[in-house]
């Protein structure tokens, strides 16, 4: 199984986003977790930090979009053969039985 990388666009999210990290880190073949935190005005990215995840962060809100294609990035940065996976800060619960049905996944 390939090693995946999992790409979450946060704002203002510090309440969650350890939660999220810390499911997404348990996913099978998760091995990097990148939180792209889009101008919080909270502790979101260093929350994402305590909780295990690369976090990246604005100082300002650019918008979903760019903190996805930021986070895609990084992750090609790390290694760009290996798959992707986007997440939201709080959009479900990670585990092996919704990742097919809630999450789309690009392999580079």
């Amino acid at each position: 199984m390939p090693q995946v990388a999992v790409v979450i666009p946060a704002y203002n999210e510090a309440d969650r986003v350890a939660a999220t990290v810390t499911a997404a880190k348990a996913l099978p073949g998760v091995d990097v977790v990148v939180v792209v935190d889009d101008g919080s005005r909270d502790a979101t990215a260093a929350v994402a930090r305590q909780a295990g995840a690369r976090a990246l962060r604005y100082a300002r809100n650019h918008g979903k979009a760019m903190a996805m294609i930021v986070g895609a990035r990084e992750v090609a940065e790390i290694d760009r053969r290996r798959p992707v996976v986007q997440s939201d800060e709080n959009n479900f619960h990670l585990n092996s039985g919704c990742i097919r049905s809630e999450v789309s996944v690009e392999v580079r």
